[in-house]
């Protein structure tokens, strides 16, 4: 089982159009990712949707198996 996994997450922030697209990938147990890219990319945004500081317009994201909806931020 993933210990992450972002499925076709779309997100924007208020009205404004999306800043993420149909974002989709996993992380396993103990692997180490990094996020790279331009200043304004979604490196930021990636993480806050991780820690449940917002919800995806559309998709969903698990941890270790549970919708972080589902989640408290401790639990997180």
């Amino acid at each position: 089982m993933p210990a992450i996994r972002f499925e076709n997450v779309t997100f924007g922030y208020g009205t404004d159009p999306d800043v993420l697209r149909d974002v989709s990938f996993t992380i396993e147990p103990g692997e180490r990712v990094a996020f790279v890219s331009e200043s304004g990319g979604g490196k930021t945004t990636l993480t806050s949707l991780l820690l449940g500081l917002y919800e995806p317009r559309a998709g969903h994201i698990e941890l270790f198996g549970s919708d972080i909806a589902d989640l408290s931020l401790r639990q997180v």
